[in-house]
């Protein structure tokens, strides 16, 4: 288990080295590693979770630790889904936060991408029972 420490206001820090293993390489997070979470938006924070959640935090000092030692990006992001449905997160919640993960840097180029996205993965929530029929609608009308 990953033991973190409050950093700042929206960053948090290992305590101690981390280790983790991808096929047979074995990595370490030093301590002190700093991280900002899984990037929830504030919007989805009761829906999916807060940044810091216990079941998403070692997938997202992981995944976070990845992209910045430039580590493939689909290995970095499917690193992150693994490691939340691992953690016990329901399987739909998993894949909609990996979507959302792999259409970040298309965000940039393309906003209504990440748009269909976004309303992709409350869709599947809604069909999972984790977000409610309401809350779709307000997104789909924002």
């Amino acid at each position: 288990m990953i033991k973190i420490t409050p950093n700042s206001k929206s960053t948090y820090a290992i305590c101690e080295k981390y280790l983790f293993q991808i096929g047979r390489e074995v990595l370490e997070i030093p301590a002190g590693y700093t991280s900002d979470g899984a990037s929830v938006p504030k919007l989805f924070w009761k829906v999916v979770g807060t940044p810091f959640a216990p079941n998403f935090i070692e997938a997202a000092f992981v995944h976070d630790f990845l992209v910045d030692q430039n580590y493939d990006d689909v290995l970095a992001d499917k690193m992150f889904f693994d490691m939340l449905v691992y953690a016990g997160v329901n399987k739909y919640k998993a894949k909609a936060m990996y979507i959302a993960v792999r259409s970040y840097r298309k965000y940039l180029s393309n906003k209504r991408l990440v748009n269909s996205v976004l309303g992709f993965s409350l869709l599947v929530a809604l069909l999972s029972g984790t977000v409610t029929l309401d809350t779709l609608i307000k997104f789909l009308l924002w």
